[in-house]
């Protein structure tokens, strides 16, 4: 089995993060991440948590008015 599908699963489970997929990968961005799990029919793992992290990095950047 490639080490990309083992990967690819360890992430479908749990066991691994977007983050560690993509160091063992040795993938450059997480966008890379996320167009092989796609690829391989996998679904992001996205929590309201990892949203409200987004939104405030956003509104630390500007992109979005603060509340």
């Amino acid at each position: 089995m490639k080490v990309e599908a083992i990967a690819v699963e360890a992430y479908r489970t749990g066991a691994l993060t977007e983050t560690q997929v993509r160091r063992l990968l040795q993938l450059k961005t997480r966008f890379q991440v996320h167009a092989l799990l796609k690829e391989h029919h996998v679904p992001l793992r996205y929590s309201e948590a990892d949203l409200e992290d987004d939104l405030r990095a956003h509104r630390e950047l500007g992109v979005l008015p603060g509340r």
